[in-house]
């Protein structure tokens, strides 16, 4: 069996979308990795209004590194991530916290002793309209 077409290289985008929504976030074309390995090559996806996003693959095959692209902390060499119409470039990832972007690492590496409820209230503590009711 030939295991280089057994896996994908890049994530996988799977959208549920019902009708015309305007485009939150798009990613065109992105290159990105850590110092000099490439991780991600010629990447694109769009996240709707109002519509659940999700990123799937095996491990390994660039999930995470294109979340933390999008937020500033992965090395992005080629493309474009345009956030409600306007690029992000080279928007500083404390300030995108309070366009609503943030990045929550997968497992333990977060607040172990605390709930999952009160992990998401400080992963959201610059947002004060409404945001408590939304976690409910």
């Amino acid at each position: 069996m030939d295991r280089s077409k057994k896996y994908r290289t890049t994530p996988q985008l799977r959208r549920l979308t019902l009708g015309d929504n305007m485009t939150t976030l798009e990613v065109r074309d992105l290159e990105a990795g850590y110092d000099e390995v490439d991780v991600l090559n010629d990447v694109n996806m769009a996240v709707e209004d109002d519509r659940i996003t999700g990123i799937i693959g095996p491990n390994g095959t660039g999930k995470s590194t294109l979340l933390k692209s999008i937020i500033g902390i992965a090395d992005v060499n080629d493309g474009e991530i345009i956030y409600q119409g306007e690029p992000l470039g080279e928007t500083d990832p404390s300030d995108l916290i309070y366009q609503g972007i943030t990045y929550m690492p997968p497992g333990d590496r977060v607040f172990p002793e605390m709930s999952v409820y009160d992990n998401l209230r400080m992963g959201g503590y610059v947002i004060n309209d409404g945001f408590n009711e939304a976690l409910e």
